[in-house]
């Protein structure tokens, strides 16, 4: 969507910088016929006669400028051929315009100027932008095509490199799904160039290797501690069943026996604060 957006402005721009080009150009123009048209207007020569074709014969057509001489009631003393616009005459004058005429896309400037023998004449000079409104369409056209294509190609390319970019994400989660505390075995694949997601990969792996050493320990603390506890309370278990059969009635098979429990305890209550140390030392709280 981004890029789609950025291509459209950018084409947009960029049809709007020709179209100010195409009518800086025209502008340009018609300040020239108009610097031709007033040196040859305006002339020491008292019988100029501005009903002459010559005068404005050399116009040049291929530019699509046209040219209109009227005398201030109206009449019209001389005109290019080309010329079939109705373009009124009204102020300000010398000063260029744009207007659309029956579809018809125009430039034009009215001047007024003194002669000696006609008084107060007006010149208009058309520009007519056929010929740029044609490229500006074609080129319209052209660039419509080029946006569509560009974003149906943005939305392929950009689910397809989308796609793969998420890959490792989905690598990871299908991963943290999977490892419980039954299975700790469980990795991520991490291939592909050293970026974050590789990054991500490689610390998701290092945490779960993490956990399993940390629950290997735990499971043999766990084991450990079974066997070690295993004797003491065998012991205590046999010397409390002799009581229970003969220290009622003999002295000192009781007296054995309390001896031996008492020992045993002792020896448990230590060999469990071992344990206890040890698993300290194996978390990481306490330095060895």
């Amino acid at each position: 969507v981004m890029f789609s957006l950025i291509l459209l402005i950018l084409n947009a721009s960029i049809l709007y910088g020709i179209k100010y080009y195409l009518y800086a150009q025209a502008n340009k123009q018609i300040e020239d016929v108009k610097t031709i048209v007033l040196n040859r207007v305006i002339t020491p020569n008292e019988h100029l006669d501005l009903s002459n074709k010559e005068l404005i014969s050399d116009v040049p057509l291929k530019q699509n400028i046209s040219i209109r001489i009227l005398k201030e009631n109206g009449k019209v003393l001389n005109k290019s051929k080309e010329f079939n616009y109705k373009i009124t005459i009204k102020e300000p004058f010398d000063k260029i315009k744009k207007i659309k005429e029956d579809d018809k896309h125009l430039v034009y400037k009215n001047m007024k100027i003194q002669t000696k023998e006609y008084g107060s004449v007006y010149i208009q000079i058309v520009k007519y932008m056929d010929n740029e409104y044609d490229f500006m369409n074609i080129l319209f056209a052209l660039m419509a095509i080029a946006d569509f294509i560009g974003m149906i190609a943005s939305i392929i390319l950009g689910y397809i490199i989308s796609k793969k970019m998420l890959e490792p994400i989905d690598r990871i989660t299908k991963a943290a799904d999977n490892i419980s505390i039954n299975n700790l075995k469980g990795r991520i694949e991490v291939t592909g160039p050293d970026d974050e997601l590789k990054r991500l990969g490689d610390t998701f792996n290092k945490m779960i290797n993490r956990l399993q050493e940390s629950f290997d320990r735990q499971v043999q603390f766990v084991s450990d501690a079974s066997h070690e506890l295993r004797t003491p309370i065998a012991v205590i278990q046999g010397y409390a069943n002799l009581i229970d059969r003969w220290g009622k009635d003999d002295r000192a098979a009781l007296e054995k026996s309390i001896h031996a429990i008492k020992t045993e305890t002792s020896n448990m209550t230590n060999l469990v604060e071992k344990l206890l140390f040890i698993a300290k030392g194996n978390s990481g709280n306490q330095r060895i």
